[in-house]
């Protein structure tokens, strides 16, 4: 007897319950729904009771296990204790299901309302918050894709692309766009003049341009390639400053079966970085006809599954920290990685500046060769060029500048890299847009 009262209050606990949530929804509630549910859930905990009853009279049976089961099917309920009654998830962005009645307000029945219901319930469930700001358990639920912010990882082959790079516009840049980027390089033409320094421009364009399609989720057709080539013609055009854009070497180093960017960081290997070196550096031999293009022979070279952006650090890749991934087996790829022979006798060392933690940073390299004396000015990409551009100067200052952030523009080091005694001033960037961001 005591059993069956026991029985009888969780029952009426959960009528409470299912009652209420459906309550909730005032003029919404489908009261001949409420009432089956209620009727079919009373029918159960009464087959529960006699099973129960019946339990504890088997011979192996003990206490622990009827006691689990009680449990097993009271904890099926928890999911109901509370219905989320938002009609938007800013934790996701986007609009949760909306409830849609079995009977519907024309009075017909809605064959699809089990569909329905499976969606709204499943947007609203008590602890459903939870589970999905979990990065552990929404990586571990997610079957082939897993998205985070503005990326999405590949779970079968382990890249991660930036999703925003494909809400971009291609279309070709206005014409006060073009006409503010050959403002800055001309700003860049006339500090360089006064000072005796020759200036040069290199482009890299995005991951996703090079590598179309590695997440099938997003097999679109981005390319900037024709919005770049116009600028890059524009500006050439209206300035005798030099521009690389790097599109075709990339692009073909992607084909020939090495890396030219990493699979959990958006930026170029030292393999394309290295193409785009060569590419920059027969421009400036044009003018400094004694300099050295380093060839390949005159690197050693090591594999490893981490990545390297700047030459004194290497870790997960940027894009897989964003998204807050801790699973070591998406490094699954070996890349290719520079040294040069002679590192040994290179004077290598960085400071951060302007009291920045990590938006900006300053490298000195100097290598045992006198002249000429090279500066790098731009984006995390100028970082790569590291590995390879400076030991075919004497000093190289590589300024890295987290863009675009107006403190650190290129009139702050001006200054600077004319008290260094430049030669040369290489501006790196991934895509061309950022020569609009030069100059105040």
């Amino acid at each position: 007897m005591k059993k069956r009262t026991l029985i009888s209050i969780i029952f009426a606990l959960c009528c409470v319950f299912i009652t209420h949530n459906f309550w909730l929804y005032g003029k919404n509630t489908e009261y001949f729904l409420l009432i089956t549910i209620l009727v079919l859930s009373f029918l159960l905990f009464c087959k529960l009771a006699d099973y129960l009853a019946e339990f504890k009279t088997l011979k192996y049976k003990s206490r622990i296990e009827i006691i689990f089961l009680t449990i097993f099917f009271i904890m099926l309920f928890i999911p109901m204790l509370h219905i989320d009654k938002s009609e938007i998830s800013e934790q996701e962005n986007r609009t949760l299901a909306k409830w849609q009645p079995f009977i519907t307000a024309k009075g017909q029945i809605n064959y699809d309302f089990g569909k329905n219901f499976n969606e709204w319930f499943n947007d609203r469930f008590f602890t459903r918050k939870y589970l999905v700001g979990n990065d552990f358990v929404s990586y571990r639920l997610a079957k082939k894709y897993y998205e985070k912010g503005h990326f999405c990882l590949d779970k079968e082959n382990h890249w991660i692309v930036n999703t925003s790079t494909f809400k971009i516009d291609t279309t070709p840049f206005e014409q006060k766009d073009m006409d503010k980027a050959v403002y800055n390089v001309n700003k860049i033409k006339e500090f360089c003049d006064k000072n005796n320094i020759k200036p040069y421009i290199l482009i890299a364009p995005r991951k996703e341009e090079i590598y179309t399609g590695v997440v099938k989720k997003y097999n679109k057709d981005f390319n900037q390639y024709e919005k770049t080539t116009i600028m890059q013609n524009y500006i050439q055009n209206k300035t005798s400053v030099p521009i690389v854009y790097a599109f075709d070497d990339l692009k073909k180093l992607s084909k020939e079966g090495d890396y030219a960017y990493f699979k959990t960081d958006h930026h170029w290997t030292d393999g394309g970085a290295y193409k785009g070196y060569l590419s920059l550096m027969k421009v400036i031999k044009n003018d400094f006809p004694d300099i050295a293009i380093l060839k390949e022979s005159d690197f050693d070279y090591f594999y490893s599954n981490k990545i390297r952006i700047h030459p004194d650090e290497m870790f997960e890749g940027i894009s897989y920290k964003l998204m807050g991934l801790h699973d070591s087996s998406l490094l699954d790829t070996k890349y290719k990685y520079f040294r040069y022979k002679d590192f040994d006798k290179v004077e290598f060392s960085r400071e951060k500046c302007l009291n920045s933690k990590s938006l900006c940073k300053i490298t000195h390299i100097k290598t045992p060769k006198r002249t000429p004396n090279l500066a790098i000015y731009g984006d995390s990409f100028s970082l790569n060029l590291l590995q390879s551009m400076p030991y075919s100067f004497g000093k190289t200052e590589g300024i890295y500048v987290a863009f675009p952030l107006a403190q650190y523009k290129m009139k702050v080091f001006e200054e600077y890299i004319k008290e260094k005694n430049t030669d040369i001033l290489v501006l790196c960037f991934c895509e061309i847009n950022h020569l609009m961001e030069l100059y105040e």
